[in-house]
């Protein structure tokens, strides 16, 4: 997925939120990380790319309908649905990758602390490795070395 598909995505969230959800701006700007004025950018680009009308015109909106209904159901902080495909080659990982990106780049950017722990397999390591490298004195990193059979136990050192 492209970046312009990806802040198209992201704009069709905060539109969902904004016009089904009856979120606020600021509410808006804390669920996906972003500023209000972030949040004023991504509605402007949702109406300019005609994915607002009368519903959301995108895959997202049944997405973010059954994701808002889990994190209700569950009092959950959030709770990320994405979609997926028929054809997808080797599962779900490559639909589910740039969402948990976006969430890890998130939470990690945050300026407050906090402890992260992720679970293992393809689309973990997939969300980790669509992430790309991030400055962070001062923060823990931890590595895993995988071979196709074999994962090594994580190191762990401090910047």
């Amino acid at each position: 997925m492209d970046k312009h598909e990806l802040k198209r995505e992201q704009a069709a969230r905060a539109a969902w939120l904004s016009y089904v959800g009856g979120r606020t701006q600021d509410e808006i700007a804390v669920q996906l990380g972003v500023s209000r004025p972030g949040v004023q950018r991504l509605l402007a680009l949702a109406r300019d790319e005609g994915l607002v009308k009368i519903r959301i015109d995108h895959p997202i909106a049944g997405c973010m309908a059954m994701g808002d209904a889990i994190r209700v159901r569950f009092d959950l902080a959030f709770c990320d649905v994405v979609p997926s495909g028929p054809d997808a080659i080797g599962g779900n990982a490559a639909f589910l990758a740039p969402s948990g990106a976006e969430r890890l780049a998130g939470l990690l950017e945050s300026q407050t602390p906090l402890t992260l722990c992720l679970g293992t397999g393809r689309s973990v390591r997939a969300a980790v490795e669509a992430l790309g490298v991030m400055a962070r004195p001062r923060t823990a990193s931890f590595r895993w070395w995988a071979t196709s059979r074999v994962m090594a136990p994580p190191t762990a050192t401090m910047g």
